[in-house]
């Protein structure tokens, strides 16, 4: 969870809680130790389902699944890379791998930021494929593929990448705390150095990918009920036009979800309040309604797509098959062992006699 030490709180954290902070008030690891398994879980199933989904033969040659691909990958990063190690650190006695010494402080800042921020950026560019694919038929067959696809997620891991590298120089071991944090400016060149910094990677991070789904979102809407209104025929497949409507409740969602937190932290930014008590329960209420995120995509995809569907129902039914083939198998062979026991008695009988 976030740390309650005022500002800086805000500055570390614009759109998820940071992990590398271990200060919590007490009372908080308890509803740690219920609501983190939870969300574990669950976010294990629905992402891990998921993933099993579109990687299959038939759904690997639609654009789309290489994003939610991507965003399940992303989703369990986080689960388990940022979630997974700060819950075993508070139900056990281990301390926070951040806080050992200045080197892993700096490393794991520069993963952590990498890992919270990818899927929001996953969802826009499955938002912009999806945009491109109803608003701007034309254009889809070369531009909503499943190399463009790739190429997309190569660039966005590249963008993470440049942009969260600068937090190795930002992050060190406060000395009075022994905490993993940012490191306090001495002198005026580093504090303009270190808004210079809040302010990029707000914006990389959080405001415009915000933005971006505001836009997209209200386009597609727009878009999807011209669509549906007119008779015009898609160029599209039947499977990539279902997948539209769960990538726009998936990105309409996640911009639901993460918005409170977002305007919560810049209100809280530019006021300049030092954190209480309440603001720090309202701040943990924030922080479980966008952890919703990291467990919602097998739900959405169920609700809002009859393709998806499909494929779980073809699932099924292959596992189904496969589980009476085994058993009728194994069926027969036991009646073939029960033949064979049979005539070897009968054998073994009459040679008795002679």
């Amino acid at each position: 969870m976030a740390n309650s030490s005022g500002n800086e709180t805000f500055n570390n954290s614009y759109l998820f809680s940071d992990f590398i902070q271990n200060y919590r008030p007490q009372g908080n690891e308890v509803q740690e130790k219920y609501i983190l398994p939870l969300f574990l879980l669950v976010g294990t199933f629905a992402n891990v389902s998921t993933l099993i989904i579109f990687c299959r033969e038939k759904q690997r040659r639609i654009s789309v699944s290489i994003y939610v691909s991507a965003y399940c990958i992303g989703n369990l990063a986080t689960l388990f890379f940022l979630y997974g190690m700060h819950l075993l650190t508070t139900v056990s006695a281990f301390p926070e791998l951040s806080n050992l010494n200045s080197s892993v402080c700096s490393i794991l800042a520069f993963i952590h930021k990498m890992v919270q921020y990818s899927s929001v950026w996953f969802v826009v560019g499955m938002t912009i494929d999806r945009y491109i694919a109803v608003c701007h038929p034309s254009s889809a067959l070369t531009m909503c593929t499943v190399f463009m696809a790739k190429v997309a997620v190569g660039i966005i891991m590249i963008g993470l990448v440049v942009t969260s590298v600068h937090a190795m120089w930002v992050y060190d071991i406060n000395h009075k705390t022994g905490i993993c944090d940012m490191f306090t400016p001495e002198n005026n060149l580093q504090i303009v150095h270190l808004k210079i910094w809040n302010i990029l990677s707000a914006a990389a991070y959080v405001y415009l990918p915000l933005i971006i789904l505001l836009i997209l979102n209200t386009l597609l809407t727009c878009g999807l009920c011209f669509q549906h209104s007119s008779s015009s025929t898609s160029t599209q497949d039947n499977g990539s036009t279902e997948y539209t409507n769960a990538v726009v409740a998936i990105s309409m969602l996640y911009f639901a979800l993460v918005l409170p937190i977002t305007l919560y932290n810049i209100v809280m930014i530019s006021s300049g309040l030092r954190m209480t008590a309440d603001m720090y329960n309202t701040l943990v209420i924030f922080d479980h309604i966008q952890r919703i995120n990291l467990v919602n995509v097998f739900f959405v995809c169920v609700l809002f797509s009859r393709s998806f569907r499909q494929e779980i129902h073809n699932m099924y039914r292959v596992i189904r098959d496969k589980r009476k083939q085994t058993l009728e198998m194994n069926s027969l062979s036991n009646k073939a062992l029960f033949t064979n026991e049979t005539t070897t008695t009968t054998v073994n009988e009459e040679d008795t006699l002679i």
